[in-house]
């Protein structure tokens, strides 16, 4: 009995410390816990804020960014304003001498001129005044503004230079239409020896002045005429010189409505009066025809005569000046056949020889050497 109370005690006491280890063990582990969560919770809450920082350092450099953009914006407004912002040119001495030289070759008012500088200025003047070319264009704009005269000179491109000399200034003149001329005309033969154009926006160009053919050979056209007639050119091509201001050249014969006209140019180096014109047409002739009655059928009191220029001259011939043989069914039918050729002739104390050229070769037309 006393042996089993021990016993019973000692099992007591053990079941009581392992209680108690259990339960310290318990608490230490729910301490442990805490701690942990705490942690964590640090942690987290560590990791939070660098977000938020990371975060704000974002928002500050993207607000810095719009703002920078803003500013770029506008420096980019103020420098477009700035482009829009046209300067003016003063008109040179040698323009406005130019434009006055002008005037006087063709017997118009200046005021009829507008020179490059002028129009340029205009131009710069409107787009400061906000012109956007959105509802109108610059070249309505200048019809309102300067009405035919400034349309008509812009798009055949007839604007006074500078560098314009006086044999440039002709070639100008020789291009003007009558609806610039204010009432006069330029004789309706004459023709530029160069083709001059001085435009706004480009500087001055030039090409070569046709001499021979028709007026669109050259230009991809077919030509107006019966293609089938026979056309010759003088062997001597170019202009005879001589030391007179009035050469002849490029001679050539064409069959025109049933009648065989001989054509001939005079070149023109510097002025010229409608006398001396008339002087040397007369003075040329193939067997005492000669082709003033074609010069004069075009002019009238108000004709101009531009100098520098090429003037094309008509003499009607008869067969027999230059194939030797009248005009007949029989010898017309020979000629269309080739079997007649042009005999040795003069215009003038000018020595012609012709030779056929062909269709393909009329049609390229013939310019200014």
């Amino acid at each position: 009995m006393g042996n089993f109370d021990t016993k019973s005690k000692v099992i007591m006491g053990v079941v009581i410390l392992v209680t108690l280890l259990l339960i310290v063990f318990g608490i230490i582990n729910f301490l442990k816990s805490d701690e942990e969560d705490v942690t964590i919770k640090e942690e987290e809450k560590g990791l939070e804020n660098e977000l938020s920082e990371e975060y704000k350092k974002m928002v500050e450099e993207k607000e810095k960014e719009e703002i920078n953009n803003n500013e770029n914006d506008e420096e980019i407004n103020e420098i477009e304003e700035e482009q829009i912002q046209v300067d003016k040119e003063d008109i040179s001495k040698e323009e406005m001498n130019n434009k006055k030289k002008l005037a006087s070759i063709l017997g118009i008012k200046e005021s009829t001129l507008i020179t490059k500088t002028e129009m340029n200025n205009k131009v710069a003047e409107w787009y400061n005044d906000g012109f956007r070319n959105e509802e109108e264009t610059i070249e309505q704009m200048i019809e309102k503004e300067f009405g035919d005269n400034g349309k008509i000179q812009d798009e055949l491109n007839l604007y006074v230079t500078e560098e314009l000399s006086e044999f440039d200034l002709n070639q100008l003149a020789l291009r003007f239409p009558e609806e610039l001329l204010e009432g006069k005309e330029i004789h309706p033969k004459l023709r530029p020896q160069v083709f001059l154009e001085s435009s706004l926006y480009g500087g001055i160009s030039k090409s070569r002045g046709q001499v021979y053919g028709w007026e669109s050979l050259g230009k991809g056209y077919p030509l107006p005429e019966d293609t089938n007639n026979k056309r010759y050119l003088d062997e001597n091509e170019g202009f005879i010189k001589s030391k007179r201001k009035l050469n002849v050249g490029y001679i050539s014969l064409d069959y025109i409505n049933d009648e065989f006209v001989l054509n001939y140019k005079i070149k023109i180096d510097g002025e010229v009066t409608e006398k001396e014109l008339e002087d040397f047409i007369k003075e040329r002739d193939v067997k005492g025809k000669t082709g003033i009655g074609t010069f004069q059928e075009y002019k009238s009191k108000n004709t101009l005569y531009v100098g520098d220029s090429i003037l094309d001259v008509e003499i009607p011939v008869k067969m027999e000046d230059i194939f030797g043989k009248k005009k007949t069914k029989e010898n017309m039918k020979k000629w269309r056949e080739g079997k007649l050729k042009p005999t040795l002739f003069y215009l003038g104390d000018t020595r012609v020889k012709l030779r056929e050229v062909s269709v393909e070769e009329y049609e390229k037309g013939k310019f200014l050497d």
